[in-house]
């Protein structure tokens, strides 16, 4: 089994105020350093955000992060995925979400499987166990999914899209939002990679993220990115594979 050891680092300037049922997961280093865009990079080694990059995967792969997000005092947040090919052509993740902010708690356990279809076309489904607790009420659970498609329409073009909860539902009186992201990502070769995504949430308007990565050497990665919507990020980072 080939054994791969990446590190990121990512630097986050700007403002940022969200508040929703459930927090969003933070994304780890390499994807933040991007701008967060994850839905159309035809690559899984950073982390299956879209179900369908499943299909891109070989071996076993486990990832890891832990972050403490700038904009909510006390907010810290872990998560840990693991990826392992089932066939030439599909592969199934486990991953594992937890937020803490002091008193309240949430925790997200989901199981996913991506599928090639065909040369230009992948398919991903995922289900979510969703859990939060709080000092002042009783542990609340809900059962989410969602469906991910990845298509590589052009030799240098791929397009994503993403939809999470589609049919929203209620909690402790509160929506869960449904969210959808659809990006495309241009990646010429193996040094460069461009990629742009908006993202949709049930009742706020839509944001915007763009991201590029160059990599001057294949160990030795760059990273740079912006989002807009509910507060403006700017973003620089670094990573390293050995």
């Amino acid at each position: 089994m080939k054994k791969t050891l990446v590190l990121s680092l990512a630097l986050l300037t700007g403002t940022v105020a969200a508040a929703q049922v459930f927090m969003r997961p933070a994304d780890n280093a390499a994807l933040s350093g991007m701008g967060g865009v994850a839905v159309s990079v035809p690559d899984a080694s950073c982390g299956a955000y879209n179900d369908a990059q499943l299909g891109l995967s070989r071996g076993v792969r486990m990832l890891a992060s832990s972050a403490m997000p700038y904009g909510i005092a006390g907010w810290t947040n872990s998560h840990a995925q693991l990826i392992a090919s089932l066939s030439s052509s599909g592969a199934a993740t486990i991953r594992l979400w937890h937020n803490d902010a002091g008193g309240y708690s949430e925790q997200r356990l989901s199981a996913g499987y991506g599928r090639r279809l065909s040369e230009k076309i992948l398919l991903g489904l995922s289900a979510d166990g969703l859990r939060r607790a709080a000092e002042t009420y009783q542990p609340d659970y809900q059962i989410s999914c969602s469906v991910g498609v990845l298509m590589h329409i052009l030799p240098q073009l791929w397009l994503g899209c993403t939809i999470q909860n589609p049919l929203p539902q209620r909690s402790a009186g509160l929506l869960l939002p449904s969210v959808f992201r659809s990006g495309a990502t241009w990646r010429p070769g193996n040094v460069l990679m461009v990629s742009a995504e908006t993202e949709k949430i049930s009742g706020k308007p839509a944001g915007v993220k763009a991201g590029m990565e160059y990599r001057p050497q294949p160990q030795f990665a760059l990273r740079a990115g912006v989002r807009t919507g509910g507060g403006a990020r700017l973003s620089l980072g670094a990573g390293f594979s050995m």
